[in-house]
């Protein structure tokens, strides 16, 4: 039902480039100076299988979050929203 909609298709996979691209440079397996090359090392192969899954995961995650938040009965309000974010920080540092 989620992925009916070409929005959230579109979202999840906006979020797997993202993640997939930041991933892989922060795992030294893309480069983007002088060029933009690609490098997969025999030992590397199990991370990048992880950084695949990884990233396809939380494209679907971020767009059903996106969908349940948009089709939510439930309307928050600023100050629940306020609360839910910073309430916890006021009593870590006083």
């Amino acid at each position: 039902m989620v992925f009916l909609n070409r929005l959230y298709i579109v979202i999840a996979a906006a979020v797997f480039v993202t993640f997939w691209i930041v991933f892989n440079v922060f795992d030294q397996l893309i480069f983007f100076s002088p060029i933009a090359t690609f490098y997969l090392l025999d030992d590397a192969v199990t991370g990048f299988i992880l950084i695949n899954t990884t990233s396809v995961l939380m494209g679907i995650l971020v767009a059903m979050n996106v969908y349940v938040i948009k089709n939510s009965k439930l309307k928050l309000d600023r100050s629940l929203s306020f609360s839910y974010f910073f309430g916890d920080r006021w009593f870590i540092f006083p």
